[in-house]
């Protein structure tokens, strides 16, 4: 049985710097980025440069223990280092913490979790080096937590997935989930 989405931000709106999800109606802002009506399928939204990023909020990767999907479209334009690149997530600093992030490193996708800053529960996945990256061409990414394990879909094929060892980060940590933002 496949659950229904709790957010999904369709980036519909043409100027401003507010984003509203299409079920929550929770409230993204832009910063240094903007509204693009040209995604693979539907509307995007362009971060600018570097610090560019979407607030989604705290609200939104308050996952607790619970399995949960993020799933994007993205085409990677950037002229920054393309071995480490923010994509999304609530990873406040550098190291362990609680959190859930999603990036580019190495050319391909990286997800982790983590419960706390000694790293309980952590589990790490990494893809291969993707072309869809350096080419600069639309594709789907989707990161998944069933229990233990954790996956990353590349266009709905399953590209990655590993088990966390001791048991599933609780993420519950009231940090702005953030799309984009080194």
């Amino acid at each position: 049985m496949t659950g229904q989405p709790k957010y999904h931000w369709q980036f519909n709106e043409r100027q401003g710097t507010t984003a509203v999800d299409d079920l929550s109606s929770v409230q993204a802002t832009l910063s240094n980025a903007k509204f693009n009506g040209h995604g693979r399928i539907g509307n995007a939204i362009h971060l600018l440069k570097k610090d560019s990023h979407v607030n989604l909020g705290k609200e939104v990767g308050q996952f607790g223990t619970s399995d949960f999907t993020v799933a994007f479209g993205m085409k990677n334009i950037s002229t920054h280092n393309d071995d480490s690149l923010d994509i999304i997530g609530d990873q406040s600093r550098q190291g362990h913490g609680n959190f859930f992030a999603v990036r580019i490193l190495e050319g391909g996708i990286f997800f982790h979790v983590d419960e706390n800053s000694k790293a309980k529960h952590y589990v790490k996945v990494a893809t291969k080096r993707l072309a869809m990256i350096p080419n600069r061409t639309w594709f789907h990414v989707a990161v998944v937590r069933k229990g233990r394990t954790i996956e990353i879909y590349i266009d709905g094929a399953l590209a990655a997935a590993a088990t966390s060892k001791t048991g599933v980060a609780n993420i519950n940590n009231n940090v702005d989930v953030k799309l984009g933002h080194s």
